[in-house]
């Protein structure tokens, strides 16, 4: 007989708590149901009626053992996670549910996460109260306003200083760098096509000339991104396929890739939409071969 954990429920009353909460703010709620690298939602802000493509990811913890007698909500993290938040780009916030009295808190992970490293304190509290509780209210009040200081931080115009240089030239390292994982190169890519316009020519032109000189491993390796944020959502991809845009010899290098059977079989949907985006056309053609070289990937 098929047996199911009862852990396996009470995780998902937080993640169902979390996807209330939004509902009645009015924000996008994604939940993460593969790939688990320590975040297990995605909220998009809104603004009235408008989507404004800045996002915060969420670590949900839930149960009572997270709660202790002095009321203060609590999760430790492991190293492998405190890593992986610290190089995203994305404000990270956690939220700890308490089920036995239906009560939610939120923490600001991104805040301070570079000393939190090296002190080595991987431990995340917090007392509840009004500044702590997550609600509709303060989703709306606290929450946002903070992930929006942080998304104006990391990436300030260039008058204001010289950190938003070093951010985006560290995003270009990652997006070639052979090392790194489809996570964050899905991060990084998607970060340096969302504010291309907002940079300067100097910045700008740096992302170009990369995108230009990608080799065939690194552009591979970018679709595997997009792939991978396609599981997302249909927009999170559609970024990176605007960023391989900016370079017509980088799509035709990708459409031969396609041709030459070379793009793995589990990203070449991707890949075919990709070029398909560009040249805002179906390519009858290019599907053919796909199913050709791999098997029926038609959509």
């Amino acid at each position: 007989m098929t047996t199911v954990r009862n852990s396996d429920f009470v995780g998902r009353r937080g993640v169902l708590k979390l996807l209330d909460i939004c509902a009645e703010a009015n924000q996008i709620c994604r939940e993460f149901t593969t790939h688990d690298v320590g975040v297990d939602a995605q909220i998009e802000l809104v603004d009235g009626i408008h989507a404004l493509a800045q996002y915060v990811n969420v670590q949900v913890k839930t149960g009572t053992s997270h709660v202790n007698e002095s009321d203060e909500f609590w999760f430790v993290a492991d190293r492998k996670h405190m890593f992986y938040w610290n190089g995203s780009m994305i404000p990270v916030i956690a939220v700890i549910y308490d089920p036995l009295t239906n009560r939610a808190v939120w923490i600001d992970v991104t805040g301070g996460m570079g000393d939190r490293i090296s002190r080595q304190d991987f431990r995340w509290s917090v007392k509840f109260g009004p500044e702590s509780v997550l609600t509709p209210g303060t989703l709306l009040s606290k929450v946002i306003p903070t992930v929006k200081d942080h998304i104006d931080n990391a990436f300030s115009r260039p008058s204001e200083g010289a950190t938003s240089h070093v951010v985006w030239f560290m995003l270009i390292g990652i997006l070639v760098c052979p090392e790194s994982p489809t996570p964050l190169v899905a991060d990084a890519a998607y970060r340096l096509a969302l504010y291309l316009g907002q940079v300067d020519n100097a910045q700008a032109a740096a992302v170009v000339a990369t995108v230009s000189s990608l080799s065939n491993e690194q552009l591979l390796r970018v679709v595997a991104a997009a792939d991978y944020l396609f599981e997302r959502g249909e927009s999170f991809a559609q970024h990176v396929a605007n960023l391989l845009d900016k370079s017509k010899s980088t799509i035709r290098q990708l459409e031969k890739l396609i041709k030459m059977g070379a793009v793995p079989p589990q990203h070449l949907d991707v890949a075919i939409q990709i070029v398909e985006s560009s040249q805002n056309e179906f390519r009858e053609d290019l599907w053919a071969l796909a199913q050709k070289h791999n098997g029926p990937v038609l959509p």
